[in-house]
């Protein structure tokens, strides 16, 4: 998971701020790089031997399952993401034709194939939550609300930085948004800002319109921001609306069951311990099934 994240904020960073010049010269990102990709070498090889639950939460332990399910679901997926294009790129002839043919452009286009490691996010998602679930002992509901908060983060910064690639995948190029509305002479943070306070609007629906696309690639990523951002609020809406229900319907139970115990403690006289042991038992179940229904 440590590794998901790193990929996650990294990974488009550095195709949106970092020219193929800086990244081929430094070695420290190299090495990160090579160490990240063997690591997930090692979970993709480590995949064909963990028992898994089927459908039928039946624990399968034979080998020759276990390898048939991975290479039928995730395995193509994790292999792409761990393969380095960019350094099989630069063997032999391909790295000549590359710069003959504008080597930043296509480089970018080569690093932008680990932007699929990221589907692994969908993949660890129960484990996600688990965590989730362990740490905070919050119930389903919450749960989805705030791995959606975190996936909408995590999707604000992706396309925060694509962003900035599709202005700067063509340096040349006049027409984009970067130049139109003049932030080339901005460093790299403030425009990181800017693109992720564009993005947020955008998904948002909001859309104030100081900044906008400015040829046809960028006005494709925002029709793509526009209807992701509806799908968004949808689902945001829905998971509030069902909390808030929930909260209000749970509280009112409560409510009753503590008027009803107050009216037998009247009528029977109870003794103030046993009124606060029956009292905090009500609390305590209520709170457990308030978890289990949100």
């Amino acid at each position: 998971m440590l590794l998901l994240i790193f990929t996650c904020m990294a990974t488009p960073y550095r195709l949106g701020f970092e020219s193929s010049t800086e990244i081929d010269t430094n070695r420290v990102w190299s090495w990160i790089d090579a160490t990240v990709d063997i690591l997930f070498g090692i979970d993709l090889i480590l995949n064909f031997f963990f028992a898994y639950y089927n459908s039928e939460e039946v624990l399968i332990t034979n080998h020759k399952k276990i390898a048939s399910t991975y290479l039928k679901s995730w395995f193509f997926i994790d292999l792409i993401s761990i393969l380095p294009f960019d350094k099989l790129f630069e063997i032999g002839d391909f790295n000549s034709l590359g710069r003959i043919i504008k080597l930043p452009k296509l480089y970018k286009l080569i690093k932008m194939t680990r932007l699929v490691r990221m589907l692994k996010i969908l993949k660890e998602r129960s484990k996600l939550v688990k965590y989730l679930q362990d740490l905070l002992s919050i119930g389903v509901g919450c749960e989805r609300l705030l791995f959606f908060i975190l996936l909408f983060l995590v999707i604000c910064h992706i396309v925060s930085c694509l962003w900035v690639v599709a202005a700067r995948f063509d340096e040349t190029d006049p027409d984009t948004w970067i130049i139109a509305f003049g932030y080339n002479d901005l460093d790299d943070w403030e425009l990181y800002f800017i693109s992720f306070y564009f993005t947020v609007t955008t998904i948002t629906t909001v859309g104030f319109g100081d900044i906008s696309a400015t040829n046809s690639t960028e006005r494709i990523i925002c029709v793509v921001l526009m209807l992701i951002g509806v799908i968004s609020f949808s689902f945001a809406t829905s998971q509030l609306t069902s909390i808030l229900f929930n909260y209000d319907s749970s509280q009112a139970k409560l409510k009753e069951k503590i008027a009803t115990l107050n009216e037998i403690k009247k009528e029977y006289l109870l003794e103030p311990e046993l009124y606060d042991q029956l009292r905090s038992a009500i609390r305590y179940d209520h709170s457990m099934n308030y978890k289990d229904q949100i």
